[in-house]
Order: C-alpha cells, then sequence, then structure tokens
C-alpha cells in the first residue's frame, strides 16, 4: 500500500485560480481507476484476498487523498482520456512488484498521467 502515495505524488501541481467544472470528479475518477486497478492486481498476485477488495481500495483512496487532495483540483490536462485508458490497461506484473517493494511505485504510473491534474 505504501506505493500509491508516490504514485499519485507523481502528478502535478498549479497555483491557477481558475477552477475547471467537473475538475474535481475527473480527478476522483483518476483515483478510483488507479485504486481499482491495484487492488486488481494485488488479488492476482496474491498480495490480497477478494475479501480484502474493498479496504484495500478504501485505504488506496485514503493514501491518495494524502499527496492527491482531489477537492483542490483546478484542470485535468490534454491527455486525461489517455492516462485513464492507460491505468485500466496496465499490465499488473509492474504494479504487483511495486506493491511488493520491489521496484520504485513511480515506474507504475503511466507516462500520460504525469502532471495530468492540476491543483489549486
Amino acid at each position: 500500500m505504501a506505493c500509491v502515495l508516490p504514485i499519485l505524488g507523481s502528478i502535478g501541481c498549479s497555483d491557477d485560480d481558475n477552477r475547471t467544472s467537473g475538475a474535481t470528479q475527473q480527478c476522483a475518477n483518476l483515483v478510483n481507476s488507479m485504486c481499482d486497478k491495484f487492488a486488481s492486481c494485488a488479488i492476482s498476485g496474491g498480495i490480497i484476498t477478494a475479501e480484502g477488495r474493498s479496504q484495500f481500495i478504501s485505504d488506496c483512496k485514503t493514501g491518495a487523498q494524502q499527496s492527491l487532495p482531489c477537492e483542490r483540483a483546478i484542470s485535468v490536462g490534454s491527455t486525461y482520456s489517455q492516462c485513464i485508458k492507460e491505468v485500466n490497461a496496465a499490465d499488473c506484473g509492474p504494479i504487483i512488484d511495486a506493491l511488493n517493494g520491489v521496484t520504485s511505485a513511480s515506474t507504475v504510473l503511466p507516462a500520460s498521467c504525469r502532471g495530468v491534474v492540476n491543483l489549486l
């Protein structure tokens, strides 16, 4: 679970004061997609059981909130849709390695996701 914070912490920030409608929800959708993917990979990698999925996702979202407070989202970048697609299609191998601490968590974040959420 420790990998979630660095992964989401790679998503950028901005001082822009103009809120874009829906940015908060788009940020939450990104977090939901990532946590759901991580949970699926954790199950397939034997890290958690299917029964532990809900708790894993809850913990993931709590961790994400610390480094990516979606309520402060003001916009998303042009690669947002690609980011969501790549997260959903991501191979579990690198994610499992990151969850097990074998590799850096930042290596599992698709390039299209880096800096995609701008925070106030």
